[in-house]
């Protein structure tokens, strides 16, 4: 009886040992573990401050991007900031040419424009939202909601009065550019408005659909006055020239831009020539030339 006492009094002790002892390499592994992510973050972080020192000169914006993330690593890794971090970032914001960041939307932005007199911006995002800044301080006015979509562009009138937005929700909406209030609904498409633009009276405005369209509405009413039929694919982008006379709208799928009568909708000519999708058109500002931008990674005027 001595013996296996003395046996499983041994047996237990050496199994106690065996515990602490697994429970120590774990500890430690899990020590250098941690070790290990740190030493990788700093590694990361040197590495940004290095390559945002190289593009100080040529991208000061670069720059102050790659230096904020490194200093973010690096205060996430050990609460500390590298001195080349610091440098670089200091410098960039110096030497960066930009003076405001707007920061308030919850998804992707992705157009902007400012207000006739340069006192205001409004942004377009993935947030199903448009919103008016402060174009001097930065600071957010108005969020413009309503959409039950993607806010694919937003623009204002020629007199600031009011602004436009168009949506994947199917339609455009005009707004009271300085209250924010929905004013009414473009509605008619039968699929995604990737733009709408004023004319340059602002008397009518001109949406481009994923549904092989552009229609033409009264401004002032929100009504439907023409309809522009003659792509093979989703327009993504109409302009008015200069003069309010001509309408230029630029196909995705057709890979072709065509001018039209404004006041009657009749198609005037087509613009041929990319080989990839077109995106984006404009007038120039004497109304005598048109540029189209493609995907095929170029311009054609």
């Amino acid at each position: 009886v001595t013996v296996a006492f003395v046996m499983m009094m041994g047996l237990s002790v050496f199994a106690f040992y065996q515990r602490n002892h697994a429970v120590k390499q774990k500890q430690v592994a899990e020590q250098q573990r941690l070790r290990a992510e740190e030493i990788a973050r700093i590694a990361m972080a040197q590495s940004l401050a290095a390559t945002a020192a190289m593009n100080l000169e040529t991208d000061p914006e670069r720059s102050l991007l790659l230096a904020t993330k490194s200093v973010r690593i690096m205060s996430e890794a050990n609460e500390t900031v590298l001195p080349l971090s610091n440098s670089v970032l200091h410098q960039s914001i110096i030497k960066s040419k930009v003076r405001l960041t707007l920061t308030g939307h919850d998804g992707r932005v992705r157009s902007v424009a400012y207000s006739p007199d340069g006192q205001r911006i409004v942004s377009a995002s993935f947030d199903q939202t448009a919103k008016v800044w402060n174009a001097e301080a930065g600071t957010e006015l108005i969020t413009l909601t309503g959409h039950d979509g993607v806010v694919r562009s937003a623009v204002y009138s020629p007199d600031g009065q009011r602004i436009v937005s168009a949506s994947f929700d199917q339609t455009a909406k005009v707004w009271n550019a300085e209250t924010g209030t929905e004013l009414f609904t473009l509605a008619g498409h039968d699929s995604w408005v990737w733009s709408a633009a004023y004319s340059p009276d602002g008397r009518r405005i001109v949406s481009a659909s994923e549904d092989k369209t552009a229609k033409v509405w009264n401004a002032e009413a929100g009504t439907e006055l023409i309809t522009l039929t003659g792509h093979d694919g989703g327009v993504r982008s109409a302009a008015y020239s200069p003069d309010g006379q001509r309408i230029v709208t630029a196909s995705w799928d057709d890979q072709t831009a065509k001018v039209w009568e404004a006041q009657t909708g009749t198609e005037l000519f087509t613009l041929t020539g990319h080989d990839g999708n077109v995106n984006s058109v404009a007038y120039s500002p004497d109304g005598r030339r048109i540029v189209t931008g493609s995907r095929n990674r170029r311009a054609k005027v």
